[in-house]
């Protein structure tokens, strides 16, 4: 009697995308299918060429070498074997029989496992739970089945108003990523909580005025998870936002305050806190924006009611400027601010004297302004303020 040998090789479809994977209702347990490959032999055991092959047969159980199950699979060199049990592992081998029905010995023998990883989440919070390979996405997909030795990497995204405040459960620890080889029946629970309060900015907090290139103190109060902080400004309401310091440690920062071409009324402070992992954990922004001030007029005020005719002092004070004031330009308006053609000069003073004796003129309004418009050696605006308030002039 002959003897034929194959050689054969076991192939799991992938995990990824591929295998077949049904729940069991009647078991804690997921059900797959696994595909057969071998090589077919060409020739006998005794080096003679084989030229009468009839079939395969696939043995498979779930001990080495003491298979349960046999199928004949005909003269094909590739067969699926389906419903096998995720927690169990299996034993694969082939035979090849010929045309007089002389079966051949056992090929190599190739084991495959299979293990269920269940994801849930915990806590007050929401979000999801993603892995890779893909396969967990919960959401609605919270178990998967994977090959016995295969790495999984999951990540959590909390959604908006939730927090991920890290994982419990088998194989997962901290707040990160959670990568782990699945080596068992795996569960792991991802925590998501309900956001709350982690940084609060308390200054500047809005309607602030704070002189150019002044040192401001900027504060904050935070949890005591809350390591490094990073702090950001904007001057036009938020659109843009240029950086202040990164990694802060502490809870206040003496913030070197910018010096732009004119007052600035839309500003605003942001500061981001970090955990010790470098996580993001909370964020805030100034409740109102504040003024950075290069010039205010502080003569006229509201309150004040000025004769035509006679004299009063326009004051005004002057924080730091981009480069040296040349020149200081007064004007004035008692009709619509707004139009450009309603503002009259009052004076061109060489430097920036800080005040001028002025001869009110001949009007009767109570809707007055003052303007200064500082100016450098380049004819550069370097400075500019109006009264927020009206004042008022009487004949």
């Amino acid at each position: 009697m002959k003897t034929i040998k194959p050689k054969i090789i076991v192939f799991v479809f992938c995990l990824i995308v591929l295998i077949t994977v049904t729940f069991f209702h009647s078991y804690s347990a997921f059900a797959y299918s696994a595909t057969v490959f071998w090589d077919a032999p060409t020739e006998n055991a005794d080096g003679t060429t084989l030229s009468d092959l009839e079939g395969y047969r696939v043995y498979y159980g779930t001990s080495s070498r003491n298979y349960s199950q046999s199928i004949d699979v005909r003269n094909v060199t590739a067969y699926i074997i389906s419903d096998l049990v995720s927690e169990v592992t299996y034993y694969f081998a082939v035979t090849a029989y010929d045309t007089s029905g002389n079966e051949s010995d056992f090929s190599n023998e190739v084991s495959l496992g299979q293990h269920v990883l269940t994801t849930t989440k915990g806590g007050t919070g929401n979000g999801t739970v993603t892995s890779a390979p893909t396969g967990i996405d919960c959401g609605s997909d919270c178990k998967e089945s994977y090959k016995n030795g295969m790495v999984v990497t999951l990540t959590a995204t909390p959604d908006t108003g939730s927090l991920f405040t890290g994982w419990s459960g088998s194989g997962c620890a901290g707040n990160g990523q959670c990568a782990f080889t699945v080596n068992a029946d795996t569960t792991v629970i991802a925590n998501f909580d309900v956001t709350n309060p982690m940084v609060i900015l308390t200054s500047p907090n809005g309607r602030e005025i704070i002189p150019s290139g002044s040192t401001y103190p900027v504060g904050w109060e935070a949890s005591p998870t809350a390591m490094k902080f990073d702090l950001m400004y904007s001057m036009d309401n938020g659109e843009t936002w240029l950086p202040v310091a990164y990694n802060v440690t502490d809870t206040n920062y003496n913030w070197q305050v910018p010096i732009p071409s004119g007052n600035e009324y839309g500003c605003l402070l942001k500061v981001t806190g970090y955990d010790s992992y470098g996580a993001k954990i909370g964020e805030d922004t100034s409740d109102l924006t504040f003024t950075v001030q290069v010039v205010s007029v502080i003569s006229p005020k509201k309150e004040d009611i000025l004769m035509a005719g006679s004299t009063w002092i326009v004051q005004w004070l002057t924080n730091m400027t981009t480069s040296p004031v040349a020149k200081t330009v007064l004007r004035y308006t008692c009709n619509d601010e707004t139009d450009e053609t309603n503002w009259n000069k009052i004076d061109e003073l060489p430097g920036n004297p800080g005040s001028y004796l002025w001869t009110v003129p001949y009007v009767s309004s109570a809707q007055c302004k003052v303007r200064v418009v500082l100016i450098d050696a380049d004819g550069n605006m370097v400075g500019r303020d109006a009264n927020n308030k009206f004042f008022t002039i009487q004949p």
